[in-house]
Formats: structure tokens, C-alpha cells, sequence
């Protein structure tokens, strides 16, 4: 019998944490639940993606195929709910749930603003962590006279 493997987090963390349990245990089930719209893909190449230099699917580090290929089920644009460990259950924002036998937690990080009086509330500010952030930059950026980045 396989194991069902839920993998919540789809950066580098999550996807080679996936790699690594088909290594292990090439019968495994792996779901991976991302809030991202967007298959795993390097960060370092945002400002790449910013400065229009790549398209989108040229940050990707591993595309649709790559998930179906390793039978990995990718699941994007899901946000978890709630985690209920005692009946091994997930339950996304949509009220669907999955049920795991082993779950991993590899959400990361987030952007953080400096604290600069105004700022939380001042509009047009960005922080650069994800590819909907700087589509984002990029779409108000077309209109700007002006931008202040703070490295």
C-alpha cells in the first residue's frame, strides 16, 4: 500500500521535498496545495521578470509536465483552511478536504515592509516575493513618473 503524501508549499522547500519522497518511495501518492497561481519557479529571477528580460514560464523551474510525469498532483491557487491532525485531514478555503498520511508544512516566507511611518497604508507600495507581485509592479509601474525601491 503507498503512502499519501500532502506537501503544503510549493517553493524549493516543498519541491524537493516531493523529489526526495519519490526517491524513497516511488509508489508514493504526493498532493501539492500552493496558494501560488503558478508552478514552482526561481525567485531570484523576479527582478529578471520585473526588468521584462524573461516571460513568465522562463522563471519556471519545472513546468506541468514535470508534475504529471512524476504523478505528483499539483494543486494551485489553494489556500488551507485548517489542518485536523487527529483525523489526518486538510480542509481548504473552498471547504473541500483531503485526508494524509504524512503531511509536510513548507509554507516559507513573506515579503515585510520597513517601518516607515505611512507606509502600511500608503498606496502603490510593493514587495517582491512573488510572480503575481511583480505583475502587479509592472501594471502600476506603466503609469508612474516616478519609483522608489528600497533594497
Amino acid at each position: 500500500m503507498s503512502t499519501n503524501y500532502i506537501v503544503i508549499g510549493n517553493g524549493v522547500a516543498g519541491t524537493e521535498a516531493a523529489k526526495a519522497i519519490l526517491k524513497r518511495d516511488p509508489q508514493a501518492e504526493i498532493m501539492i496545495f500552493t496558494e501560488d497561481h503558478y508552478p514552482f519557479y526561481s525567485r531570484p529571477r523576479l527582478p529578471e521578470l520585473l526588468a521584462k528580460e524573461v516571460a513568465v514560464e522562463e522563471i519556471f523551474v519545472y513546468k506541468r509536465e514535470w508534475y504529471n510525469k512524476n504523478k505528483i498532483q499539483l494543486n494551485l491557487n489553494c489556500r488551507v483552511k485548517s489542518i485536523d491532525p487527529k483525523n489526518q485531514r486538510i480542509t481548504l478555503t473552498d471547504e473541500s478536504n483531503f485526508t494524509y498520511n504524512k503531511l509536510l508544512l513548507v509554507t516559507g516566507s513573506s515579503g515585510i515592509l520597513p517601518s516607515i511611518d505611512g507606509i502600511n497604508t500608503a498606496e502603490g507600495v510593493f514587495t517582491l516575493r512573488t510572480v503575481e507581485d511583480a505583475l502587479t509592479i509592472i501594471k502600476r509601474a506603466a503609469c508612474a513618473k516616478t519609483v522608489t525601491l528600497i533594497c
